[in-house]
């Protein structure tokens, strides 16, 4: 993805973007548990299960209940405390409640 001067972003955001941009994609269909929750690939990997669960029920409207692949990914299951960020968290809590 592109960024132009239009976002306005200073060198820190840049910088940030340009390391999302250069990782290798992570499928949420991967294997999650082997990674360390505190790196890039595994951030990659957690919001690509959000963009995957947002994807398939609100754009595809899918019925949560027919969606398995979400109940068996052990990052899910376990503490979301320690697995997502706070950002993340927020943005799954708006997920489940439908806020």
């Amino acid at each position: 993805m592109k960024h132009g001067k239009a976002l306005e972003l200073d060198m820190e955001d840049e910088r940030k973007l340009n390391i999302l941009n250069t990782l290798p994609l992570v499928s949420p269909y991967s294997d999650g548990s082997k990674l360390d929750f505190r790196t890039s690939e595994a951030e990659k990997y957690r919001v690509g299960i959000i963009h995957e669960f947002l994807s398939l029920t609100l754009e595809k409207r899918a019925y949560i209940h027919n969606i398995v692949e979400f109940k068996d990914v052990e990052l899910i299951d376990k503490d979301p405390q320690v697995v997502f960020n706070e950002k993340t968290l927020q943005i799954w809590g708006h997920a489940r409640t439908g806020i």
